[in-house]
């Protein structure tokens, strides 16, 4: 029985060091590009983002009208308002949070 828990025991800490390992390999894509994600790319901009708590209406007066607006949908009310370079979402009249979009070129 001891021999049998020694044995699950060096395969768990085997098994957790190889997956520490994996863990540190990076995988590039064929183009030499890494790509982000989202939030790392909204946490990395520049862009001024309305932040969360705005309504609405002070977003309209700070940014203007958006390129595109997608319709609230769910249970609470989730929409969408697409400017040029980033996305703001609203629970209701308020900001939830706001996304800089993908550049063009990373997209797949």
């Amino acid at each position: 029985m001891r021999q049998w828990v020694l044995n699950k025991l060096l395969t768990i800490i085997m098994a957790s060091f190889s997956a520490g390992i994996a863990a540190e390999t990076l995988s590039v894509p064929q183009n030499g590009q890494i790509k982000k994600t989202i939030g790392e790319q909204t946490l990395e901009s520049n862009l001024s983002l309305p932040q969360r708590g705005l309504s609405k209406e002070q977003v309209l007066e700070s940014l203007g009208e958006p390129a595109a607006k997608q319709a609230a949908v769910g249970t609470p009310p989730i929409s969408i308002w697409n400017y040029p370079e980033f996305k703001v979402y609203f629970e209701n009249d308020l900001v939830l949070y706001a996304v800089v979009k993908r550049p063009a070129k990373l997209l797949d």
